[in-house]
């Protein structure tokens, strides 16, 4: 699991990536990518083919948003030492023999806001597997009212993406989940973005909040019902 120790470390993370050119529209350019932001195994050979150079923007691409592995030398002539440590000590970045390899991707959002999520290498068999922002959360959050308010809930909050996005306009905010791995990554994202009013908390949908009153509750919740619930972001309990 991703591991927050100091709030403000966290956040230079994200002001490296921004002020590296790693935001939506450009790395949309770098990548050749025409619609949604995503990096999926089908598109890999692509993308894989689009980062193979020595500049510093397709470093951070190659491990951050295609999330494959890079050599510690090349890494240490393009990203400084500090931000390798702290990606190292909270879990975004693994040393196996010489090689930095992601656990996770930084997906952008809107405009500057970025997100962990488990990179698509790792996946395939993780029943608590967390991805990243969909045509859905796009949809919630451009719906979403913007006018201040006391409280927000956020039942199912994934990467917590929603979440921190009420908590710019709301005095706090609580984001709740029954994936415990996705809570992990929801208080990375809100450290990484310098949230400090929201808070996320383990537990299937009000019970983590039972007897507390919100001035808003959104959600973006699991949306495939079948007889098979393999996955715990996607698939209902019900």
């Amino acid at each position: 699991m991703l591991r927050v120790r100091d709030h403000p470390a966290v956040a230079t993370l994200r002001e490296f990536l921004l002020e590296s050119g790693y935001v939506a529209t450009r790395l949309k350019n770098e990548l050749g990518l025409t619609r949604a932001l995503n990096a999926i195994l089908t598109n890999l050979p692509a993308l894989l083919a689009r980062t193979n150079e020595e500049s510093t923007l397709a470093i951070l691409a190659r491990l951050f948003f295609v999330g494959w592995p890079i050599s510690t030398e090349i890494c240490a002539r393009h990203i400084p030492e500090a931000i390798l440590q702290l990606c190292v000590e909270a879990g975004v970045l693994e040393i196996q023999e010489g090689t930095y390899w992601p656990s996770v991707i930084l997906v952008p959002f809107e405009e500057t806001l970025l997100l962990a999520c488990d990179a698509p290498r790792l996946r395939h068999h993780n029943l608590d597997v967390v991805i990243g922002g969909s045509a859905s959360t796009n949809l919630l959050a451009t719906a979403m009212l913007l006018n201040s308010v006391e409280s927000v809930l956020d039942i199912g909050t994934g990467t917590g993406v929603l979440a921190i996005r009420a908590a710019t306009y709301s005095r706090h905010v609580i984001g709740t989940d029954i994936n415990e791995r996705a809570i992990s990554f929801a208080r990375f994202n809100a450290a990484l973005n310098s949230a400090t009013n929201v808070e996320f908390l383990t537990g299937d949908r009000f019970e983590p909040v039972k007897g507390s009153r919100f001035s808003r509750i959104i959600a973006n919740p699991p949306f495939l019902v079948g007889a098979s619930k393999p996955f715990t972001h996607s698939d209902s309990p019900i």
